[in-house]
């Protein structure tokens, strides 16, 4: 357990069962079952976990087999599962992949798929340019600060 005035940052093993009432920051490495209580906050990619209940907040994605947001859930990441329960109230701000073969993507048919959202070379590939365009940005906000 994390309790409620305990911030974690790192990696984490456990067995069967992680309840976070504070903060965590890392890696979660179980095939057990995370709760994220109401005063909970996690900042984590998690996956492999059986089940996942969130009634307080997390930042990263998520492979789980069950996912249940309540509805003082906060989830901000994108989610993958055989099966999910999000209560009116909640909040989720990602994609959303639910279907019987998760974590694999199908089509319409139910045929698996390849992930339509994992980065291509092309998407991944910047040119000396846009690094140089993206630098500039960064310099000019950076002077807005002084």
């Amino acid at each position: 357990m994390v309790g409620k005035n305990v911030k974690i940052r790192g990696d984490l093993k456990f067995q069967k069962l992680l309840r976070i009432d504070g903060f965590f920051q890392g890696n979660l490495i179980s095939k057990g079952d995370v709760i994220i209580g109401e005063s909970g906050e996690s900042h984590s990619n998690i996956s492999g976990i059986r089940e996942m209940l969130i009634d307080g907040k997390h930042v990263g994605n998520i492979v789980a087999e069950l996912v249940i947001i309540r509805e003082t859930g906060l989830v901000f990441g994108n989610i993958t599962a055989k099966w999910i329960e999000i209560n009116a109230g909640a909040t989720v701000v990602g994609i959303v992949n639910i279907n019987p073969l998760a974590p694999e993507f199908i089509d319409h048919l139910g045929n698996v798929i390849p992930d339509p959202f994992a980065p291509t070379m092309d998407t991944l590939r910047m040119n000396s340019s846009s690094v140089m365009k993206l630098f500039d940005i960064y310099l000019i906000n950076m002077l807005h600060l002084f």
